[in-house]
């Protein structure tokens, strides 16, 4: 390789050719043609401890609260003229190529602090190369009013991004890297061989115990939340108005605020009952807007910026907002250690509680759990009644598989329903038409 050929971080070649995040289909450029100059600038990034990071793990664990940390951020500027090289193909066409190194990272995820593409220009986030694994095609789709943009965790300590952009649009790209997120925890293990990370009694949501919950399956998705690098898990919430297409998520106010980087990715479940088997991580989302918080009873509702895909199948799930305790029937569907899907049940009565925080009644407490359990990364996860309707979402507890005798908190949905002003409570989005009803089945979004 001749190293005179880039000198600086930008350098114009001129090359002759032989010739989910929501993406469109297609491929990286140099997957199917080749360059015949052909360099990529490497940036490695400083080192990360992450044993020390495992370490600060198992001393925050103590806190009942804290959702599971996986990826801490790495801050950078990197945009498409101080970084990376430029390709101009003999049509006019141009491609530009970065390769971006974290030491030993497991996961590696980019925000972008700016992100506006023209349309026909195409980005893809390369993971190994060789296995042809990579994200994209990443589109003026992808825009957003904000201009930010965030991509899920692709396996391995490097990534290679391509940004394809027609002749026809030349220049009018921006893209610029504001952090690099190292994932020291591979909470998305995709490669072979493909294992569990969540406690042994936790439970498939692909077994006999899930399906009384099949449609509320398909409600439920793993979050990352951008710069904090951590998971929580969270579920998609119908309206009272049967017409109503919007895309609410229900998840803990203490997973966070700042959600405007925040990635859900949908269907991430075993394709088997038992434990290890396949999973996909291709169906996935960007960009939340806060709609209602309330931190007594620990909820957050928020709005979903992008259109999901109808070919992700999802179901918004219904709720109850009565505050009553007659359930002797429940179960959470969550992302336990940023595991695949998992159920949970008990078949004691809930009972009203409070968290450290709140006020009293604010929560209903799963004395136990009698199938599976929750762990760290369960944090925002729906509690289900026996109707299937959403009654509270996770706080907190003691419920591990080493302690079957463990509870679990949940903000009620009735303490959230009237609390404070609108932008504190649940009634004004969940009941838009003030109709006054307490409870609804769920429906799913595309279907009638």
């Amino acid at each position: 390789m001749d190293s005179t050929i880039l000198r600086n971080a930008v350098l114009l070649i001129i090359t002759t050719l032989v010739v989910t995040q929501i993406t469109k289909p297609g491929q990286p450029y140099t997957f199917k043609n080749t360059l015949s100059v052909y360099y990529t600038p490497v940036i490695i990034l400083p080192p990360v401890n992450n044993e020390a990071l495992l370490e600060e793990d198992a001393i925050e664990a103590r806190n009942q609260k804290l959702p599971l940390r996986f990826a801490v951020p790495i801050d950078v500027n990197f945009n498409l003229t101080n970084s990376g090289a430029w390709y101009i193909l003999p049509n006019g066409d141009r491609l530009w190529r970065l390769k971006i190194i974290s030491p030993g990272a497991k996961l590696t995820s980019i925000i972008f602090n700016h992100y506006n593409l023209p349309t026909g220009a195409q980005l893809f986030i390369i993971g190994n190369e060789e296995r042809q694994e990579f994200l994209g095609a990443l589109t003026s789709e992808n825009n957003k009013a904000h201009g930010r943009l965030s991509t899920r965790p692709i396996e391995g300590e490097s990534v290679t991004l391509e940004y394809y952009e027609p002749k026809e649009v030349t220049g009018r790209g921006n893209l610029s890297i504001q952090t690099i997120m190292h994932g020291y925890r591979n909470v998305f293990p995709k490669s072979e061989p493909m294992q569990d990370l969540s406690g042994p009694c936790n439970i498939n949501v692909r077994c006999p115990l899930g399906g009384y919950y099949h449609d509320q399956v398909r409600s439920v998705a793993a979050i990352t939340t951008g710069r904090f690098g951590r998971i929580c898990s969270g579920t998609m919430i119908a309206t009272a108005d049967p017409t109503d297409k919007k895309q609410y998520f229900l998840t803990a106010a203490h997973c966070g605020s700042d959600t405007s980087d925040w990635v859900l990715v949908f269907n991430y479940e075993s394709s088997t009952c038992p434990r290890g088997g396949e999973r996909t991580l291709d169906d996935t989302v960007s960009g939340l807007k806060v709609v209602a918080k309330n931190v007594e009873t620990d909820f957050l509702l928020l709005e979903v910026e992008e259109t999901i895909p109808k070919e992700y199948n999802v179901y918004l799930s219904g709720w109850n907002a009565l505050n009553h305790n007659e359930q002797h029937f429940a179960c959470a569907i969550h992302h336990p250690m940023g595991d695949v899907k998992k159920v949970s049940c008990t078949y004691l009565p809930l009972m009203h509680a409070s968290f450290p925080g709140s006020f009293p009644g604010s929560h209903w407490k799963v004395q136990r759990w009698f199938n599976g359990t929750t762990e760290r990364g369960s944090s925002g996860s729906a509690l289900f009644d026996s109707q299937r309707r959403i009654v509270g979402q996770l706080t907190g507890g003691t419920a591990d598989c080493s302690w079957p005798e463990g509870y679990d908190a949940f903000g009620k949905i009735s303490a959230s329903w009237k609390t404070g002003n609108k932008y504190q409570r649940l009634k004004d989005w969940l009941d838009p038409k003030n109709t006054g009803v307490m409870f609804i089945d769920g429906r799913y979004l595309y279907r009638d």
